[in-house]
């Protein structure tokens, strides 16, 4: 029995995995599903479930437990693929060695170059569910879209949410014959013709550039026949790539997310091409490299774990074996043509997903990677592998293991991010004591999360003014290279300002005041810790002076300074750069 279902390709065990292993994409944040029915269900998105480290754990897992260790000899495409896989991971290697990078950044790495590897092991059983799966996803996003605000769905991102909605549709209409085409094109007008007239601010423009966009690629990929293929391809990827980074690197235009690529180009000059920061760095390290004008932009924030773009990522992530990874990932899906209409739905998703992520970071996301690296290893994948069997013992013990440790993690991650979010949810009901201490639990879970320590500091200082406490915390952050995190150096002035530390506190504000040019509660934290350190006069008649113009700059007088909130302080004010994004 066993042999004529290895034979068919129809094992169970592989059948429950790629099952499994699509549907875990879908549970980085469960408490999103409350809000299925209309409810409300604050902060949902802080409750984190499946997180980028476990994929790469159950990426592992399945490539240990059903790759064929031969489609590298067969196919030249997967062997380029391999030279870039092994490149990034000797640079995770080198980050982890050198305290650059926690083990959580090293598993990021791991779901990167591994869950392409799964879907081309799990290929013919995830074909087989592709198209059902897409349908019901589209539907479940469409659904956690209606049913939430601003169409922020399932992801908490509405931007995610209609990506992830476009990928997906054609898969309500894969049997539906030669009227397949024209149904999956009414719907994507239709369905992003209503988000745009519902929600007109948060309709995504990528999404609508992104959609024709690829649809006109995979046409000529599969029309149009040149001489080669595959060289086209990989010139044309080549060429957009060079005319991407030529136009950051000479433009500079009043645009958030320009403004971001922009430090993400500082950053990659700091770091040089060849190692970059490594896996979730980019954030702590491209804070005192972000151009001023940033700070003037609608969207200013005061931490960025990306450059919203995918090219970008990869670049001051891995340097240029990152952009070599992206080629190579694109070549090995999108090099031949699809030898079938299930191959074609995955070079679609895959294709799609890639073109939003020019503008936002999919892949290093839970639903949007798991997706689009998955579709991307369906297209790439041997079209007849070589046994589709159940894998044996010395397989499966290895990969239940591992299963098992990744479930662990997610369930305890699960629990930590549920105190935290009990925890802010008794700050906004003014009970302190309750958040502390939730804070606390939270924190002993995972020592690492950036957002419970901080928070914590945060607590501790302000609300409970122990200084000495809210120190350790932040000295915590900073090992595991969080040390820039939001204000984490403003906390540090002030904690080692309420020790009496002057010295101290303005060597932290100097490296704040770095990451925050323009924040006008710095300017007046500098000149209240020079005016209580008792600083030359002239020191602090200037500090004065950069106060009061700073403050013009910023469009608002010394009154309203003193106001200021933290969130209102990193948003631009001044009514001159209004509308200019």
């Amino acid at each position: 029995m066993m042999k004529a279902t290895a034979e068919t390709g129809l094992s169970w065990t592989r059948s429950l995995a790629a099952a499994c292993w699509l549907g875990a994409a879908f549970l980085a944040l469960p408490l999103a599903f409350a809000r299925l029915g209309g409810g409300r269900m604050p902060l949902f998105g802080t409750a984190e479930f499946v997180t980028v480290p476990v994929m790469g754990i159950m990426a592992l897992a399945a490539v240990w437990a059903f790759a064929d260790r031969t489609i590298y000899r067969r196919d030249p495409r997967w062997r380029l693929l391999a030279v870039m896989q092994a490149a990034i991971t000797l640079l995770t290697l080198w980050h982890w060695s050198r305290g650059m990078i926690t083990w959580r950044g090293a598993a990021g790495a791991g779901f990167l170059i591994l869950a392409p590897v799964a879907g081309a092991a799990l290929k013919p059983e995830l074909e087989r569910i592709l198209p059902v799966a897409a349908a019901l996803g589209a539907g479940l996003m469409l659904w956690s879209g209606l049913t939430s605000e601003n169409f922020t769905g399932l992801t908490g991102n509405w931007n995610w949410t209609q990506a992830l909605l476009a990928a997906l549709i054609p898969g309500a209409f894969f049997r539906a014959g030669k009227w397949r085409l024209p149904l999956g094109i009414a719907a994507e007008v239709l369905i992003f013709g209503w988000i745009g007239w519902k929600y007109p601010g948060q309709l995504s423009r990528t999404v609508v550039i992104a959609m024709p966009l690829a649809a006109l690629l995979l046409w000529g990929r599969r029309k149009l026949r040149p001489h080669n293929p595959t060289a086209w391809l990989t010139a044309a990827f080549l060429f957009l790539a060079a005319v991407f980074l030529a136009v950051v690197f000479a433009a500079d235009w009043a645009d958030s997310r320009f403004q971001l690529w922009k430090g993400a180009e500082n950053l990659m000059t700091s770091v040089g091409w060849a190692t970059g920061y490594g896996m979730g760095q980019f954030g702590n390290r491209v804070a005192p490299l972000i151009p001023e004008l940033y700070f003037f932009t609608p969207f200013a924030a005061s931490w960025h774990p990306h450059p919203h773009n995918e090219l970008l990522h990869l670049l001051t992530a891995y340097g240029a074996a990152g952009g070599g990874f992206l080629l190579a990932l694109i070549y090995a899906a999108l090099g031949r043509r699809a030898r079938s209409d299930r191959e074609l739905l995955a070079q679609w998703v895959f294709l799609l997903l890639l073109l939003c992520g020019q503008t936002d970071v999919v892949c290093a996301t839970v639903c949007g990677g798991g997706w689009a690296l998955t579709c991307a290893g369906i297209a790439a994948g041997p079209r007849r592998p070589r046994s589709s069997a159940a894998p044996g013992p010395g397989r499966t013990i290895p990969a239940v293991l591992l299963v098992l440790a990744g479930a662990f993690l997610a369930v305890n991650h699960f629990a930590a991010r549920l105190d935290y979010r009990r925890a802010q949810l008794a700050l906004i009901g003014g009970d302190d004591i309750r958040a502390a201490r939730l804070h606390l639990r939270a924190a002993a879970v995972r020592e690492d999360d950036p957002e419970v320590l901080y928070d914590l500091a945060e607590l501790e200082l302000i609300r409970f003014n122990a200084p000495e406490s809210a120190e350790n915390l932040l000295r915590r952050l900073a090992a595991g290279g969080r040390e820039n995190y939001r204000h984490a150096q403003r906390l540090l002035a002030l904690a080692s300002a309420r020790r009496g530390d002057y010295p101290a506190a303005l060597a932290a504000l100097r490296r704040e005041r770095k990451n925050f040019p323009f924040s006008a509660i710095n300017a007046r934290l500098h000149l209240a810790l020079l005016t209580a350190a008792g600083a030359p006069e002239a020191e602090i008649r200037y500090a004065r002076a950069e106060l009061t113009a700073l403050c013009v700059v910023r469009g608002m007088s010394l009154e309203q300074a003193a106001l200021l909130t933290p969130a209102a302080d990193d948003r631009p004010l001044s009514p001159q750069f209004a509308g200019r994004d």
